[in-house]
């Protein structure tokens, strides 16, 4: 199983590409306090359970388990391969971030050239690509398992959340987690 924790523009990683990919953080980790702390925003945050089988499903997608190394992050000569997209370089993360247990998700648009990214007199900033910036999943059924809220949400967030899922006929489990009732 893997649990979605956050979803980020790659633009900060990688800046030639950042109309080209996607990219979805996710966690390896059923629960983690230390997850809830660091990326919710207050209370109001939610935590969603898919099977690893069923992101395999997804297309134009690239799976990567986050790969923690310092040493390669601290040299520039070894992160020099940024530019090419290498995916060494796209699921490398410090270790101080190795509690965090990371699959990142890639969504890739092919049919952007990269000669399109070589840097010139204005730099990267100037095209005018842009990427889809969806993932879909609309043709795996079930694909979300279970939605959990934070462990310090308040009842009408929780509420609100089961609100969503109906309107939006998603027929899973929603709980609010129970981390700190152990």
């Amino acid at each position: 199983m893997v649990y979605f924790s956050l979803s980020v523009s790659i633009d900060n990683l990688v800046r030639s590409g950042r109309n080209r990919f996607l990219a979805q953080c996710w966690t390896q980790l059923s629960e983690s306090a230390a997850l809830w702390e660091i990326y919710a925003n207050g209370s109001y945050a939610i935590k969603v359970k898919v099977d690893y089988e069923n992101i395999s499903k997804l297309e134009n997608i690239i799976i990567l388990e986050v790969r923690y190394d310092d040493e390669l992050i601290g040299d520039p000569s070894k992160t020099a391969k940024i530019f090419k997209y290498d995916e060494e370089f796209m699921a490398l993360k410090r270790t101080s971030f190795k509690h965090e247990e990371e699959v990142r998700l890639f969504l890739v648009d092919k049919s952007i050239e990269e000669h399109q990214y070589v840097k010139g007199e204005k730099g990267f900033e100037n095209s005018e690509i842009i990427a889809p910036k969806r993932i879909s999943y609309a043709h795996i059924d079930n694909f979300i398992e279970e939605v959990v809220v934070d462990p310090d949400a308040q009842d009408w967030f929780v509420e609100t959340v089961l609100l969503f899922c109906k309107q939006n006929n998603m027929d899973v489990n929603v709980s609010k987690s129970d981390l700190y009732k152990r």
